[in-house]
């Protein structure tokens, strides 16, 4: 019975990874959650440069993800052929907040993942779900897709905990995509409660204040929304995705290094102070080298390419 059981699983998932790969060439509809947020505003815009004509839009005023008997009932009846999930708590301070916090961050990381890979596996939909650089301690050089998992803090935790969900429902029928990515910033969001970027942060400062103070001992690989929109578009046009991914521009530089660039293309003079981690207040800790490096596919463009269209191009 147990063979039995077993082969008939792994003969549910093939002919489920077999009717999405027939659909490649196909029409196909994809539903995109957090559809005006940070990430889901470049994605929408993109996959329909790209030639996706049945684009879903999924937003708050659609519908609460966290309803999760809506959700079921809304995603079976639009039967998407993707499900792509944006939508995560990712204020990382107050995901330490015991009472308020960590209950959300739980809920949108943890609880709603969970929910969309079963939906997906009864639907044989294909789940791209986003993930980021903070499932790692910090103390390698630099993470790769297949690197150990190590979160120092509940942010993190929260999402580790979401991609492994992912990875072990896959052994169950889902198809199941992890793409992390890691400070992001890119056009504003068409959401007002979307979290704004750290350029986006600290030219609010300097519009106020001649001197800002930024951390030079933490270091990681910011990213814009765009490149990610772009390639996931390019990718699922043209390739079978699977597994972890990781969508970031090249270059590992620190909080400060990012400002003075930004600046600098801002020809904007202002005062840079760099500061060590430890003398700034915040409640969550972050990983001190927060790299992760691109080696399944080819890497995104250098920050500083990238950062060079994001000053041409804002309207913010």
């Amino acid at each position: 019975l147990y063979v039995m059981s077993t082969f008939c699983i792994d003969l549910d998932m093939f002919v489920r990874r077999i009717s999405v790969m027939c659909k490649k060439n196909e029409e196909q509809r994809i539903v995109v959650l957090g559809a005006k947020g940070n990430l889901g505003t470049p994605i929408i815009e993109e996959l329909k440069k790209a030639g996706f004509a049945d684009v879903i839009e999924w937003t708050r005023e659609m519908g609460d993800v966290t309803c999760f008997s809506e959700l079921k009932e809304k995603i079976c009846n639009l039967k998407p052929s993707i499900l792509i999930n944006t939508v995560a708590y990712n204020n990382v301070d107050e995901c330490e907040n015991e009472i308020i916090g960590q209950k959300q961050a739980y809920m949108l990381n943890v609880t709603l993942v969970d929910k969309l890979s079963e939906i997906c596996i009864r639907q044989g939909i294909k789940l791209i779900h986003f993930s980021t650089n903070y499932v790692f301690s910090g103390r390698d050089v630099e993470y790769t897709e297949s690197s150990i998992t190590s979160p120092i803090n509940y942010y993190g935790y929260t999402k580790d905990k979401g991609e492994k969900i992912i990875l072990e429902k896959n052994n169950k029928g889902l198809d199941g995509v992890i793409i992390r990515v890691s400070n992001l910033f890119g056009p504003p969001a068409r959401s007002k409660n979307a979290k704004k970027s750290f350029f986006q942060m600290i030219l609010e400062k300097s519009n106020k204040q001649k001197c800002i103070n930024l951390i030079q001992d933490e270091i990681s690989c910011f990213t814009y929304t765009v490149d990610v929109a772009k390639r996931l578009a390019e990718m699922l046009k043209e390739e079978e995705m699977d597994g972890i991914y990781h969508f970031v521009n090249e270059d590992g530089i620190s909080w400060l290094e990012a400002g003075r660039r930004f600046y600098a293309l801002l020809d904007k003079d202002i005062c840079l102070n760099g500061i060590e981690s430890s003398s700034y207040e915040r409640s969550a800790l972050r990983p001190q080298n927060g790299v992760i490096v691109t080696t399944r596919i080819k890497p995104l463009r250098p920050f500083d390419d990238a950062l060079v269209d994001y000053v041409k191009g804002r309207d913010w």
